[in-house]
C-alpha cells in the first residue's frame, strides 16, 4: 500500500476514534446529570418511564457495554411492553355433523395477534375464523403458515373444520382437525 494511502487511512481512523471519544464524554455528562437530578428516563423505545432516586444504581456494565438501571419494571418484552406471548393447541371434531368449531378464548381487554399456525392433523377443510374490529374473517389453513391474523377479546377466534364434499368423510365419519396457534396478546 502506498504511503499516502496509509496516511489517509490512519487519519480517517483517528477521526473516527475522536468522534467515538466525544460520544463517550457526552454520555458520561448525561449520566452524571441524571444521577444529580432525579428525572424520568426513557430507557428503551416505548418503555415505561422510571424515576431515579438516591437509592438507584445506574451505570455501564463493562462486560456487555450496556447501561444498567436497577429498578427497571419487569416486562415480558422490553421492546414491546404490554405484549404477552400466546400459544395454544386446539382440536375440533364434527361428530355426526358436517362441521365443527372450537373457540380460542382471548382474555378481556386483550387482542390476539396470531403469527404462526400449524395444522397437526386434519381430514377435512380447516379454517381459522376471527372477529377483529367487528369484522369477520375466515382464513383457510394447510400445513404450517406464517400469518398475521387479529382476534378481539372473547371467544372470537375459532378453529373450524368442515367435511370435504364428495370425500370419504360421510355419515358416521367426523371431520376433525388439530392445530397449534402462536402469537401474542396486546392490551386494547
Amino acid at each position: 500500500m502506498p504511503e499516502d494511502e496509509m496516511v489517509g487511512l490512519l487519519q480517517q481512523m483517528l477521526t473516527q476514534m475522536d468522534s467515538q471519544q466525544q460520544a463517550l464524554v457526552r454520555l458520561t455528562e448525561v449520566l452524571d446529570q441524571y444521577l444529580k437530578d432525579p428525572v424520568k428516563v426513557d430507557v428503551v423505545a416505548n418503555a415505561p418511564k422510571i424515576s431515579l432516586t438516591d437509592h438507584n444504581k445506574v451505570g455501564i456494565d463493562p462486560e456487555s457495554n450496556h447501561v444498567v438501571v436497577d429498578n427497571f419494571p419487569e416486562m415480558r418484552d422490553r421492546n414491546a411492553p404490554g405484549v404477552e406471548a400466546f400459544q395454544q393447541q386446539v382440536s375440533a371434531n364434527s361428530g355426526l355433523g358436517n362441521e365443527a368449531e372450537t373457540a380460542i378464548n382471548v382474555p378481556p381487554g386483550k387482542r390476539l395477534v396470531i403469527e404462526y399456525v400449524s395444522v397437526l392433523d386434519s381430514n377435512g377443510l380447516v379454517y381459522l375464523r376471527t372477529v377483529a374490529g367487528g369484522v369477520n374473517g375466515k382464513y383457510p389453513l394447510a400445513g404450517s403458515q406464517v400469518v398475521r391474523i387479529y382476534a378481539d377479546p372473547g371467544p372470537l377466534a375459532l378453529l373450524r373444520v368442515e367435511k370435504i364434499p364428495g370425500s370419504g368423510t360421510g355419515p358416521g365419519q367426523p371431520a376433525k382437525a388439530t392445530i397449534v396457534v402462536s402469537g401474542h396478546l396486546v392490551k386494547v
